[in-house]
């Protein structure tokens, strides 16, 4: 969604909302009085609480394409709270229609904001470091994954292009390993992890070696077994990390 239709939605509501506390007063209207300017300054309270929420949502999406420009757990936590802070705040201004009284409606809006900058302060400065880290590991991984799927596609390419038994056998076990490892879940860090793309990146190397020459050669099938078992191992590497 484009940020201009987020702030239209935002302004509609909020002109509803100008409208409806001016047509329906939560008290006589018998001129200027104690009871009017509560009934302002809450309706602008409202408003004010939904324009920060679609204010700050919009600044989340750019013009160009509509993905989200503010991906950062802090950013979603802070959207969330204060599309809840918009809902409670509009709830408990309704409820002044049936007798809340405006310095309780005042002290909730007050506590919300202060819970606002604790809950940013925590997740802005604490939190979203940590998850910054993780999400930047995950690309890294991400990215080396799917260099080693395209490379295991490629081989298999190369195989099917081979009239033989051999070669045959090969693709097979490569196209089980290139399924196995979509799974291979890309928060996976560490020295195992390491270990399993440097187990994969050499397996590559061998894998299109046997191409280049054993398939085509017709070497003893002994050289394909072999390799068979150390794709098959690999992928067994591969599937433990699917309950990581």
């Amino acid at each position: 969604m484009k940020p201009g239709w987020i702030l239209g939605v935002g302004a509609l509501f909020c002109t509803a909302v100008a409208v409806l506390s001016r047509i329906w007063l939560p008290y006589t209207d018998s001129g200027v009085s104690y009871d009017v300017y509560h009934h302002l300054a809450a309706t602008a309270g409202v408003i004010v609480s939904m324009m920060l929420f679609f204010g700050y949502t919009a600044m989340g999406f750019p013009e160009s394409d509509g993905a989200p420009a503010l991906e950062s757990y802090g950013s979603l936590v802070t959207a969330t709270f204060l599309g809840l802070s918009a809902l409670v705040t509009t709830g408990f201004f309704v409820w002044t229609y049936w007798g809340l009284s405006y310095q309780l409606f005042w002290g909730v809006q007050i506590l919300q904001f202060v819970i606002l900058g604790v809950i940013w302060t925590v997740s802005t400065k604490a939190v979203a470091p940590m998850a910054a880290v993780r999400e930047g590991n995950a690309k890294v991984v991400g990215i080396r994954k799917q260099g080693v799927i395209d490379s295991l596609r490629d081989a298999s390419s190369a195989c099917q292009q081979i009239d033989s038994d051999s070669a045959k056998t090969l693709k097979k076990g490569i196209d089980k390993l290139q399924d196995e490892l979509k799974f291979f879940p890309n928060h996976a860090t560490g020295a195992e992890a390491v270990e399993i793309m440097y187990e994969l990146n050499n397996l590559i190397q061998e894998i299109n070696d046997a191409v280049k020459t054993t398939l085509k050669d017709d070497q003893p099938k002994v050289l394909v077994d072999e390799l068979s078992l150390k794709i098959n191992a690999t992928q067994r590497h591969v599937a433990q990390w699917r309950r990581v």
